[in-house]
Order: structure tokens, then C-alpha cells, then sequence
């Protein structure tokens, strides 16, 4: 019996898994790709207007722009249902969410539709609880909403079983597409980002630094510049003058307010932090002293120099070479 020879296509090394890869990883790219799947398969447009609106809807006719220009800038998605409803979708890449003025350039074209039947719907990996807390509910009588790209490949899921076989390829491309565009890490990242921590508890909380990782295995940082906007895989940390442990990162999010999540925080006092969930410590084979680097500077470093350099100065030296080579 013979066999159908496989067939592998790739762009610059990189295997392809879904059509949609061909657009590349851009916001307007994750766009476009949601905005075809939705024209091309009405169930999932449907499920998603539930989901925006809270209600099943009965409709004739469906519209949906990409990229719709007008005086005051450009929307991502606009969804008009049967000329009564009238959705703007901001899409958004990672933890970013659009500003308030940005929104308000939009708000003109919701001229003509009922204050029950017009939306702002958010789209990015924000949570809710950091979406709540970090935009408006509404703005100017039209109300704002938020979706993660999560919930797509759930609602994708959900109605998968239902769908036609030409629906199916479409939503099982998408869903691939998704899943490798807006996952929450780079899984082939062998870097490491070892920080110095501090064996005191700061006035606002009752855990020290220390026991926050070896007892909750936990960590925070803010989510701004100069921090990781995308944490590596991995996580070390040092203190008493050597590399103590070096932990997988599980999953991260961030979070709003600090004590929600860790309880000895007082509430309000750490807020807009990454918070990232470590995996069980281990060890590197042999003692790795820091070397002549600064007392608190963080680092990055590749994992395999941690096991095979004299020191974590030599780790950082040997992983910026690679780069270079």
C-alpha cells in the first residue's frame, strides 16, 4: 500500500502550520484572518455577536469591514448587523489596550444607531479584571467591551462540531493560526532572566521577596519599560552571591491589583504587575558564583550556560557571543 509522501512548506526555516501564517504575525494580520474566518463561516460571527451583545440574534444580513477609513483614523473590524447593530472592534496584540482617545476618533460613526444596539468591543490577551481596571466601561454613551483572543479559540471549539466541512478547515486553520500567534510564550526560548532578590519584606506586604518564590512560586515585576513585555521561558534568581535557582514559567497575566492574587500585599500598594507562576526550582550542577557583575543588575542568559560556565558573568559573556556569531 503506498503511502501519501508528506509535504513541508516553510518561510525563512520556519514551518508554516496554517494558511493564515502566510499573512505574517501583525495585529492587522491576526485582523484579517479573524475578519475572513467570520465572513466565510456565519456561525462563528454569530456566536461571537452573543457573546458581544449577551442574547441570540435573528438577522438578515451581516457587513463586515476590514481596515474601514474615515476622517479621524482607521477602525480594525466594523460589524453592522441587518443596518440596527453596529460593533467597532480594536484589536490588540498582547496586554495592550487602546486609549481613550483612541476610541473617541470612532465615536462619530455610531451616529444614527440606538444606544442599545452600538458597542466598542476590545480585542487582545488581557484579562477582564485588567481590562476593567485599566479602561472605561463606556465612553459617551457607547458601551465597551472586552474579548481575549482565548475566547476566540474557545467560541472556535465550541461550534466546531456544528460546522460543514469547508467550515471546519477554515476554523481548524485559524485556530492553529491562533494558537501560535498569541500563545503566552515562546516555547522554543532556552533564555533565562535571572533577577537579585532581596531576603526583606517591603512595608507593604507581610511575605518577604524570598518566600514569595520558594513558598508560593510566585513572581512580579511592573509592566513597564526596561522589564520584559514578554517573559522568557525561565526564571532565576540569585542572592547570597550565587545563582540559588532556576525556575520553568508556567503562565503569567497581569494583574490589576497585587493583593488579589497574594493576599499578604496590601491592597492598592502593587498594581499593573506582571505576575508570573513558576514551575518546582532546580538546581544548576554545580555552585554558580555571580562573578564581578553588578549587586542588583538583572540579567538575560541562555539555560545550557548555566551548567557549563564557571560563573553568571561568563553565562551572560558566552550567550551575547552567540548572538553576534
Amino acid at each position: 500500500m503506498n503511502k501519501t509522501p508528506s509535504t513541508v512548506i516553510s518561510i525563512n526555516d520556519d514551518q508554516i502550520e496554517s494558511v493564515f501564517e502566510l499573512l505574517g504575525v501583525s495585529e492587522n494580520d491576526l485582523t484579517y484572518s479573524l475578519g475572513y474566518t467570520m465572513a466565510r463561516v456565519p456561525r462563528l460571527v454569530k456566536a461571537l455577536i452573543k457573546r458581544m451583545y449577551n442574547r441570540d440574534m435573528k438577522y438578515n444580513n451581516i457587513v463586515i469591514r476590514l481596515q474601514k477609513h474615515g476622517e479621524k483614523g482607521i477602525t480594525d473590524i466594523e460589524i453592522v448587523v441587518d443596518n440596527r447593530f453596529f460593533c467597532i472592534i480594536e484589536a490588540k496584540k498582547g496586554w495592550s489596550l487602546p486609549t481613550l482617545d483612541q476610541l473617541k476618533k470612532y465615536r462619530e460613526r455610531f451616529g444614527g444607531y440606538k444606544r442599545t444596539k452600538r458597542m466598542f468591543l476590545v480585542l487582545s490577551d488581557c484579562t477582564e479584571e485588567y481590562f476593567n481596571g485599566n479602561l472605561k466601561r463606556s465612553i459617551r454613551g457607547v458601551p465597551i467591551k472586552s474579548i481575549s483572543w482565548h475566547d476566540v479559540i474557545k467560541t472556535i471549539n465550541y461550534i466546531y462540531h456544528e460546522a460543514s466541512n469547508k467550515e471546519k478547515y477554515l476554523l481548524s486553520e485559524l485556530q492553529k493560526y491562533l494558537l501560535e500567534e498569541v500563545q503566552m510564550e515562546n516555547k522554543e526560548s532556552n533564555w533565562v532572566y535571572v533577577v537579585s532578590l532581596s531576603n526583606k519584606t517591603p512595608k507593604w506586604s507581610k511575605i518577604s521577596w524570598r518566600d514569595v518564590i520558594n513558598k508560593k512560586r510566585l513572581y512580579f515585576y511592573p509592566a513597564e519599560k526596561n522589564w520584559p513585555k514578554i517573559p522568557l521561558n525561565y526564571m532565576g534568581f540569585r542572592y547570597d552571591g550565587k545563582l540559588q535557582s532556576i525556575h520553568y514559567v508556567k503562565s503569567y497575566e497581569i494583574v490589576a491589583d497585587m493583593h488579589s492574587r497574594i493576599p499578604e500585599i496590601k491592597r492598592g500598594k502593587v498594581k499593573n504587575h506582571y505576575l508570573l507562576y513558576l514551575g518546582e526550582p532546580f538546581e544548576p550542577r554545580k555552585e554558580l558564583p555571580i562573578g564581578k557583575i553588578w549587586s542588583n543588575g538583572r540579567l538575560k542568559c541562555m539555560l545550557d550556560t548555566l551548567f557549563t560556565c564557571k560563573s553568571l558573568k561568563d553565562a551572560c559573556a558566552v550567550s551575547k557571543k552567540r548572538l553576534k556569531d
